[in-house]
């Protein structure tokens, strides 16, 4: 009663050893590629608990009939449609943009302007998120007032101005650097564990 049987759904051989619904468990991968239907495998552990796999069935490679992947491949085709027509509407403003500046923009629907707090390289930012392009396209930007290229984005494209620029707080960092250095040490040293393991 204590156990769960869970089923994986067909999923790819991947490098990492990562299986849908267990997530990463060393020797899985391997067991599910190289067994036979119908075979379980040794207790396996993870994180997330003790694992007896079994093999219920086995799909040979190939491509997939249309009518399994319709929904998938018109989801992505969607996708790069509307990514497409964000772009063409971003370089459009950009045009448009010259000599004005993004109060004048305030006006059209289509488009947010957003003025986020203070933020440092790997915070998460309200309406953005973590995402590294536009990270990286702020912090590139040196005077107030500079405008960025039309920045793509993981949820769309983005036009940055620089607003305000701070400093690093010497002291702040002088005051912390120890434990950084100890907390990236350690991480260094787990990942070559796992890299060896």
């Amino acid at each position: 009663d204590s156990l769960e049987v869970l089923d994986t759904g067909y999923f790819n051989q991947r490098d990492d050893g990562f299986i849908p619904r267990i997530g990463y468990l060393i020797g899985a991968s391997t067991f599910a590629s190289k067994e036979d239907v119908g075979i379980h495998s040794e207790v396996l552990e993870n994180d997330t608990g003790y694992h007896i796999l079994y093999i219920a069935d086995r799909k040979e490679k190939g491509i997939q009939p249309f009518d399994e992947v319709e929904t998938t491949v018109r989801a992505q085709v969607e996708t790069v449609k509307r990514k497409e027509l964000a772009r063409q509407k971003a370089e459009s403003t950009v045009n448009n943009l010259a000599g004005a500046s993004f109060d004048d923009l305030k006006d059209d629907g289509s488009i947010q302007i957003q003025e986020p707090e203070p933020f440092a390289r790997n915070a998460f930012i309200p309406g953005i998120g973590q995402d590294l392009e536009f990270v990286t396209a702020a912090f590139t930007l040196d005077s107030v007032g500079q405008m960025s290229e039309i920045v793509e984005g993981s949820r769309g494209y983005y036009l940055l101005q620089l607003e305000e620029k701070f400093p690093i707080d010497e002291a702040m960092f002088d005051a912390q650097k120890e434990p950084l250095k100890q907390q990236l040490l350690l991480q260094e040293q787990n990942q070559i564990y796992t890299d060896w393991l």
